[in-house]
C-alpha cells in the first residue's frame, strides 16, 4: 500500500511537521482498520533499555528471550541524549 493511499490527502502523518501529532494519526488509522488484530505502542527507550520486560508487557506469543536480543543501542539511529535526539556514538 502506497503512503497516499494509507494516509490520505490531509492526514498529519504524511507531512510529518509535528511527529508526535503523525504517530497519533498512525495509530488511530491502524486501529480503525479492520485487518488489524491489534496495535500496541511500545516506547522506543523502553525496548532498547529493556526489551525483556517491554516484551513481556505486550503478551505476545513469541519467544520473549530470543526476540529480546535484536534491539541494541549500537544499532539505533538515535538515543536520546538530554532533551536532543541524537545519533548513536560510533
Amino acid at each position: 500500500m502506497s503512503l497516499h493511499a494509507f494516509f490520505g490527502d490531509d492526514a498529519p502523518a504524511r507531512n510529518l511537521i509535528d511527529v508526535d501529532a503523525a504517530l497519533d494519526a498512525t495509530v488511530a488509522i491502524l486501529k480503525d482498520r479492520r485487518s488489524m488484530i491489534s496495535v500496541d505502542e511500545v516506547q522506543y527507550h523502553d525496548m532498547l533499555n529493556h526489551p525483556v520486560e517491554t516484551l513481556m508487557k505486550l503478551n505476545w506469543p513469541i519467544n520473549i528471550k530470543e526476540a529480546a536480543r535484536i534491539p541494541q543501542k549500537r544499532h539505533a539511529r538515535y538515543v536520546i541524549e538530554g532533551n536532543e535526539a541524537t545519533p548513536p556514538a560510533s
